[in-house]
């Protein structure tokens, strides 16, 4: 258990969300300097968005620069899901810092380690929740896939060698 040492005190926590309510999606956008990048990759981030852009939090990181593009990798969550959440830990006194995911968290971890190709890495990780897929290229997050047990399963009340081979 972790608890603020002081009665009322605010622990400050980075969030890490369930991979099962985060949907990313990379896309490019021209070059267009440093002042519009911020704009034009909000406007491109509402376009692809599989959630209302107004019941939605996104956000974007740089993934990869051509010539004439930039790659960039967005995030998309209902604020539901993380409203709920916020609220739980409001209520025992932890502030999240930051809220991501569990491949984003992965990434970070990956470029801290020594012995770990800083090019690109495959990356399958195994939950309670599912399995992620994730490819991590020049030390960012550049793809990820997340597929539910629920999703494998279908109906089954139990999962099988064959459904988790197929």
């Amino acid at each position: 258990m972790i608890a603020p040492k002081e009665k009322g005190r605010i622990v400050k926590v980075i969030a890490s969300l369930p991979a099962s309510v985060i949907y990313t999606q990379s896309f490019k956008i021209p070059l267009v300097g440093e002042e519009k990048m911020e704009e034009s990759a909000n406007l491109n981030l509402q376009v692809i968005s599989p959630i209302e852009a107004t019941k939605a939090y996104m956000s974007w990181q740089k993934i990869g620069e051509a010539e004439s593009e930039l790659e960039l990798l967005g995030a998309f969550v209902e604020r539901k899901s993380v409203a709920d959440i916020q609220k739980a830990l409001d209520e025992a006194n932890f502030y999240p810092v930051v809220f991501e995911f569990p491949a984003l968290g992965i990434a970070r971890l990956l470029k801290t380690l020594e012995g770990v190709s800083k090019e690109r890495a495959l990356v399958f990780y195994v939950s309670p929740e599912g399995m992620d897929f994730l490819i991590v290229k020049n030390g960012e997050l550049y793809f990820d896939y997340f597929v539910s047990w629920k999703k494998i399963q279908k109906e089954s009340p139990q999962m099988t060698k064959e459904m988790f081979e197929e």
